[in-house]
């Protein structure tokens, strides 16, 4: 139950007065009754209509699109969603057994609930705030989902990286899908528009735990049957606020990627969701590594490179990792899918690299945490080679002269 006591006036609901101390104790009192307009008997049966009215309230407002379907039901929320100084409210049976004085204080503490949930508290799945300390937490989860269980296990995955303090979680490459450039074979159903099941599984999961949520699919457009490795970024209540298209595509042994989709058209572009600036590469993109000095020059503090390579080529990747870091001066971080599928020798740790090129997180471990500091970002920034000039519009030009040679 809710301790009266520890409620302001402004927590309670529209009706009732704040607790009258009274020899020590307090009560709860029915504002109408503090007037002397009513008696007991009146006061429950006037609480009651106020009750009423607001779930009345409540109901049409979630008709309306208003209210998150999950304040549908007070029964249904969980002690660890209720909105912040409200105790366990018994359900209808626990109810029915209480003596009469104990359900009016029940009554109160689900209105309490109800309003607080509706106006005053953040919604269950409405996101943590974002972080204003210059620092960002992120899960890297070498993990994939595409099995029977996947949207469950990932559910919990996401849920476990939360409740460890991450802000932001990342998935490897293509997280939801088998890996299927292990052959030339394209099987249709990998494919789905930006909405389909494995994007609403990503987006359940990331509003479920509050957090953010780097994650992919195999994109297929819905006018051209155009696919494309996309990288779709969640903000904490399950809505896409980026995406980006894999731009450079292997096609060898275990690797036909550009049997099974396009490389994308548009170069990565600085995200501003999490407090902390970042961007996106996905797997070989990390090995043309414009799109990450882009990104650096662009203020992106940190560079999420989610892949599927072999664990015998990781410590080439090491280099790669180290070097991107320290000339993009920023956070390279990057998880890998993590094992071997259908003959391919995936596997190899998930990496973090700070912006001086110095291994801060290297671990086969489903789950690696890392904490990104905006001011070692400044520091590196402030020194060499990070104050070198960009000298960004000598380099455009003589792109320019030849992007015709680009295949």
């Amino acid at each position: 139950m809710i301790d009266a006591g520890r409620l302001s006036e402004g927590d309670w609901p529209v009706g009732f007065a704040a607790p009258v101390q009274s020899g020590g104790a307090s009560r709860t009192t029915p504002a109408h009754d503090l007037r002397g307009a009513a008696g007991p008997r009146t006061a429950v049966r006037g609480e009651d209509a106020r009750n009423r009215h607001w779930q009345e309230v409540h109901r049409r407002r979630l008709e309306r699109g208003e209210l998150p379907v999950l304040h549908a039901g007070l029964e249904r929320i969980r002690p660890d969603r209720w909105p912040e100084g409200g105790g366990e409210i018994p359900g209808p049976l626990q109810r029915d057994r209480q003596p009469a004085s104990e359900r009016l204080r029940t009554r109160h503490a689900e209105c309490l609930v109800l309003r607080r949930a509706s106006c005053d508290a953040r919604p269950m799945n409405t996101p943590a705030p974002i972080r204003h300390d210059g620092k960002l937490t992120v899960a890297l989860i070498s993990e994939v989902f595409f099995a029977a269980d996947g949207a469950a296990r990932l559910m919990d995955r996401i849920a476990e990286a939360a409740g460890r303090g991450a802000d932001l979680a990342v998935l490897p490459e293509i997280p939801l899908n088998p890996w299927r450039p292990a052959t030339r074979t394209q099987v249709p159903d990998d494919a789905e528009q930006e909405g389909g099941p494995r994007t609403q599984a990503m987006a359940a999961a990331a509003a479920r735990a509050r957090i953010g949520l780097g994650g992919g699919i195999i994109h297929r457009d819905p006018h051209t049957g155009r696919r494309t490795s996309r990288a779709l970024v969640f903000d904490a209540s399950g809505e896409v606020v980026a995406r980006y298209e894999k731009l450079h595509l292997p096609e060898e042994p275990g690797f036909w990627e550009t049997s099974h989709y396009e490389p994308g058209t548009e170069a990565p572009r600085r995200i501003d969701a999490f407090g902390l600036p970042i961007g996106i590469q996905v797997c070989s993109d990390n090995n043309r590594p414009e799109g990450l000095h882009l990104l650096g020059a662009e203020g992106a503090m940190a560079i999420f490179v989610p892949r599927a390579s072999e664990e015998g080529t990781y410590q080439r990747w090491k280099i790669v990792f180290r070097a991107n870091a320290l000339t993009s001066c920023a956070y390279v971080l990057s998880v890998n899918r993590p094992a071997p599928e259908e003959g391919v020798l995936i596997g190899g740790p998930s990496i973090a690299v700070d912006p001086g090129g110095n291994v801060v997180l290297e671990t086969t471990d489903t789950i690696g945490l890392v904490t990104l500091d905006e001011a070692v970002v400044r520091r590196a920034r402030a020194d060499y080679p990070g104050y070198l000039p960009v000298r960004a519009g000598l380099y455009a030009d003589a792109w320019r002269e030849v992007a015709g040679r680009d295949v």
